[in-house]
């Protein structure tokens, strides 16, 4: 949609920018309850200090501000944590009423996935975020369904908030897409006749490998996602590399342990395929062929040395070229330049500490705008 944009403005479909520039993260921070946290809400409110009220207000005033421009007739809002993140029927109503500033009515599209097929997709994603746990890719379930799998509870939360006429599930299979594309079924659900004249976009393929999975697990431990509320870079910036370098097929689970999984969900998938495919007789197929009998989810020494060999390399390059710039704007020639640059790289490998220090003092920086990258276990 933000790569369309123009192109949905000229059919009369706005896609704003102010909710998040690609996709609309925004929206499911201001509706969360206060004391809520989740990733994206702690380095949203990091930049305004914490105050959840401040970013609630920032954000009405700019989304007023952006929509006194607009022309267009449909408003198109996107975000998979409104349904991840938004738990509660608090947290939707809270949703409409800023919503309602602006809107007269509402039609609310939410693609549905077998459970288990959620489940491992989303591993990876788990991971990058944070989680250290390499064992857990199916949740345990007690009395109590785990609120992203319970698409009863999705639907009946947003139906009693929006109106259950307004609310359109569609799921997530191949055979229930319009021409078998899901692209083609978004853009003919969102009200146009063709996907034909926006923009592809070549799917990213968000899920890790396995030796990729458990290096990122073991590295998670060791290395958080926030440091003090702030968001660290370290670990940002080594969950890219290793999405971009290390794709492909990541841990699964065993045939039995999928039907087991799903099997608790039958009486709430049910009950959605009753109030809203009654044309159906089951909400999801029931191919479990693509899981194997038997796991071999064991990463080889090799790829763990290629996983590390490779985040070095890099470092070493953004090393290379972080000092190459430094250098050169201190006035350096050619030669004097790579003479330093070997000095403080040698520097680096024997104290980073001191390396960093150097390059401060000569930037007049202070000391203590270095970041804390690695908090230490006590």
């Amino acid at each position: 949609f933000a790569r369309n944009r123009r192109k949905l403005a000229d059919v009369g479909i706005y896609y704003p920018v102010t909710p998040g520039s690609e996709n609309h993260n925004k929206l499911a921070v201001y509706a969360l309850d206060d004391g809520r946290m989740t990733g994206a809400k702690r380095a949203t409110l990091h930049s305004l200090g914490g105050e959840l009220s401040a970013f609630r207000q920032k954000l009405r005033n700019q989304m007023d501000s952006e929509f006194r421009r607009v022309s267009q007739d449909t408003l198109l809002l996107s975000n998979e944590h409104l349904h991840q993140h938004l738990t509660n029927v608090n947290e939707k109503k809270r949703l409409k009423e800023l919503l309602d500033r602006w809107c007269e009515d509402y039609r609310i599209i939410a693609y549905l996935r077998r459970q288990d097929r959620l489940a491992v997709s989303s591993f990876s994603t788990r991971l990058k975020a944070g989680a250290p746990n390499l064992a857990e890719i199916l949740p345990s379930v007690g009395d109590n369904l785990p609120h992203i799998y319970n698409y009863r509870a999705l639907l009946e939360q947003y139906s009693e908030i929006f109106g259950q006429h307004r609310i359109a599930p569609a799921i997530f299979e191949k055979e229930h897409f319009v021409c078998g594309d899901v692209i083609e079924d978004v853009y003919r659900r969102i009200g146009l006749n063709s996907a034909q004249g926006f923009e592809a976009i070549e799917p990213a393929n968000e899920a890790l490998s396995f030796a990729a999975q458990t290096f990122l697990a073991e590295f998670n431990a060791h290395v958080p996602r926030f440091i003090n509320g702030r968001p660290n870079p370290l670990h940002d910036r080594v969950s890219e590399l290793l999405g971009r370098q290390f794709p492909g097929r990541g841990r699964t689970v065993t045939r039995s342990e999928a039907v087991a999984f799903c099997a608790h969900f039958e009486e709430s998938n049910d009950w959605v395929r009753r109030n809203f495919f009654p044309q159906q007789t089951t909400l999801f197929n029931d191919d479990f062929d693509d899981y194997p009998e038997e796991l071999n989810n064991d990463a080889r020494a090799s790829e763990m040395v290629e996983i590390a060999a490779y985040l070095l390399d890099e470092q070493q390059e953004a090393l290379n070229r972080t000092s190459w710039g430094i250098l050169n704007g201190l006035g350096l020639d050619g030669s004097r330049r790579a003479k330093r640059l070997k000095a403080l790289k040698d520097l680096a490998l024997r104290s980073p500490g001191t390396a960093a220090r150097v390059l401060m003092e000569r930037l007049k920086l202070p000391t203590q705008t270095r970041p804390l990258l690695i908090k230490r276990k006590q």
